[in-house]
Parts: C-alpha cells; sequence; structure tokens
C-alpha cells in the first residue's frame, strides 16, 4: 500500500510553484467554506506548499510532521496566515514563525507509520484564543461518533485553483487503529492542502477538542481511506513542552489581598467575622466584644500579630489583638471573658506558639 502525505504544492493557490511534497492527501471534500475557527490558520511554507494548523498557544501552532520536515519541505521558512481565504478577501494577516519542528520518530519515508505530527513557533504572540487538545485516550467506543475536519484544502482535484479557502466538513470516526483514526467517507473528508489540520470531536457531548491531525490518504484522488495522527498520543508527550518553553504560565500572584473595609484582609488576623464570614485556616473568630480574627501569640517574639494588631492578653490568653484594644502581655484589662470553647482554642495556639519559640 502507497501512502500520500497531504501538503498541497502552492502553484494552485496562486503562490510560487515548488516541487509538490509526495502526491498529496488532505483537501476538504463534500464541504462548506468556513468563516469561524479563528484558530485554524493556514500554513504558507516558503518552499512552495501550504498547509493547515492549529493554534494551541500564544506561540505554538500544531500541524502535520510532514509540512515541517527538512525531509519533505526542505530547509525554508513558514508563515501563518489568519484569514479565511488566501486571496486576503476573508480578512486576516500573515505572521512570521522563527522554527518548526517534526516529532523526532517522523519518518517522512514511511508515513504509514504515524508519528505525523509538528509544530510551528510563531515570532511573536498571537491574540487567538487557543483550541483545546485532547488528552483522552480514544478507543472503539469512540468509533461512529460525529467528527468536524476543518482544512485550506482542495474541495475537489478536478480543480486545483479550490486551495487556500477554508472550509469545514461533518464525517465519523471508522476506526482507531494505533497512533492513527481511520476514516472511510467517501462523500466527506480531507485533501490535499488539508495537512495538518484538526479534527474535533465533542467528546464530553458540548466542547470540541483536537482529536486528530490530518496526515495521509492512501489514493491519489482523495477518496477513502483516509489518516489522522491521534492528538491524545502526542499533546502531553510533544506538544506540551513547547508550551511550557515559549508560553509558560505567569507566576503566581503572592501579593496579599486586599484590606477590607475594616483595614485588614478578609479571614486575616484582625478582620471582622462572623458566621458569613469565617477566618482563615488557624485562626478563629472572637465573638463580641472583639468580633474578629485572632489566633494564639508569643509576647517575646517579634512580629508575633500582623500589622495593625499586637499580641495583648484576654483573660489571661495571649492572643493578637487589635491596636488600640489592649496592653501586652497578661495584663490587659477591661475587655470581656472569652467563652469556654474559644479559650480551649487560643490555649491551644498559646501552647503550639510557646513550643516553637523554645524549639
Amino acid at each position: 500500500m502507497k501512502f500520500f502525505p497531504a501538503a498541497l504544492a502552492l502553484a494552485a493557490a496562486g503562490c510560487t510553484a515548488a516541487s509538490p511534497v509526495g502526491v498529496e492527501r488532505a483537501p476538504i471534500i463534500g464541504g462548506t467554506t468556513d468563516s469561524n475557527d479563528p484558530a485554524v490558520v493556514l500554513v504558507v511554507i516558503q518552499s512552495g506548499s501550504l498547509c493547515t494548523g492549529e493554534v494551541v498557544s500564544p506561540h505554538v501552532v500544531i500541524t502535520a510532521a510532514h509540512c515541517v520536515s527538512p525531509g519533505t519541505v526542505g530547509n525554508t521558512k513558514w508563515s501563518i496566515f489568519t484569514g479565511s481565504s488566501i486571496d486576503f478577501g476573508g480578512g486576516g494577516a500573515m505572521f512570521p514563525a522563527i522554527a518548526a519542528h517534526a516529532h523526532p520518530d517522523f519518518d517522512d519515508k514511511q508515513v504509514g507509520l504515524g508519528n505525523d505530527i509538528g509544530v510551528i513557533i510563531m515570532k511573536d504572540a498571537l491574540t487567538i484564543p487557543p483550541l483545546t487538545m485532547n488528552r483522552q485516550a480514544l478507543d472503539f467506543s469512540n468509533v461512529g461518533k460525529p467528527v468536524r475536519f476543518v482544512g485550506y484544502g482542495l474541495s475537489s482535484t478536478a480543480n486545483m485553483n479550490s486551495a487556500g479557502i477554508k472550509r469545514q466538513v461533518s464525517s465519523t470516526l471508522d476506526d482507531v487503529v494505533g497512533n492513527l483514526l481511520q476514516f472511510n467517507d467517501p462523500q466527506h473528508g480531507t485533501c490535499e492542502g488539508d495537512s495538518g489540520g484538526p479534527a474535533f470531536m465533542k467528546l464530553d457531548g458540548m466542547n470540541e477538542v483536537i482529536v486528530g491531525i490530518t496526515s495521509f490518504g492512501t489514493h491519489t484522488d482523495c477518496s477513502p481511506p483516509g489518516f489522522d495522527t491521534a492528538m491524545d498520543q502526542y499533546a502531553d508527550s510533544f506538544v506540551q513542552p513547547f508550551i511550557a518553553q515559549y508560553d509558560p504560565p505567569p507566576p503566581p500572584d503572592m501579593s496579599p489581598p486586599p484590606p477590607g473595609p475594616d483595614g485588614f484582609p478578609p479571614g486575616a488576623i484582625g478582620s471582622t467575622c462572623d458566621d458569613a464570614t469565617p477566618c482563615n485556616a488557624g485562626n478563629v473568630c472572637a465573638p463580641a466584644p472583639l468580633g474578629y480574627c485572632t489566633a494564639g501569640c508569643d509576647p517575646s517574639a517579634a512580629g508575633a500579630c500582623p500589622t495593625g494588631t499586637h499580641c495583648g492578653s484576654v483573660d489571661n490568653q495571649t492572643i493578637c489583638v487589635r491596636d488600640g484594644q489592649g496592653g501586652s502581655g497578661c495584663a490587659m484589662s477591661g475587655d470581656a471573658p472569652l467563652p469556654g470553647a474559644l479559650l480551649l482554642l487560643v490555649a491551644l495556639a498559646c501552647f503550639l506558639a510557646y513550643r516553637r519559640a523554645r524549639s
């Protein structure tokens, strides 16, 4: 059986001609034009081919390995076009990439072995909301379920000028074969130029995720079967490290929460509390006449209580009290006794603070 990768020479799209990449496989057959799906983009290969890709983070675009491998496209450069038509009638703009990487196990001479997935790294961050990769293993329970293809490939092998327009078509998943997904629908599928484009499924019944990457077919006329790279087998092992490198998550916000009306962060020592406004873990809510969060403290320790409070004594229990509400040590007068349950909690906190001070 001969396998035909799915990139498309750009002569058909009005671009500089170059040698075709194999005998390609991948246009949207039997579909309709697609003015949505902004994260599905056209991959323009400077050496003279086009593919489809999908944005999965501001700097990372997924496509097929045979669209970026030097063995198939040579030493070249890539750009991303975001419009719905390459003639710019559908809006959009061109954005340059700085690098591209094919999966290390991809063999351009044996595309049927799979691993046909690559990434393109953008020079500048794209502002397009990224798509979600499927990380859930597909199996035979998914066979027969709806799938939606999107791509910029040919709509017919009889019209080589039909590429460069974003199209979509719905079909069904026919088989899961190792790291490949198989599609047998003769009326609805992918063809030349759709390579690297997404196959979407609603695995949870509501939200689309990328389950496949258009890879190859076995016939030059784009008749079935067609095969996609299974996304779940490469999302974490191959794609995610590039996302982590080029789009790492922002550092956690370590700033304290803004103060409430009483001048203290909600739940913190000194903040007003009641049954509806609890204290943070480790603190207790002292009832009236205090009515704020507190904790045991060590009067001999510097900074034993946060700003706005100090280590004082209530009914011979050493706790953090608001400034202006009692002195320090064990001689605070004029405050009502604390209830027994609170005394036990504060006593435990004081004991722990004492132990920490002694250790």
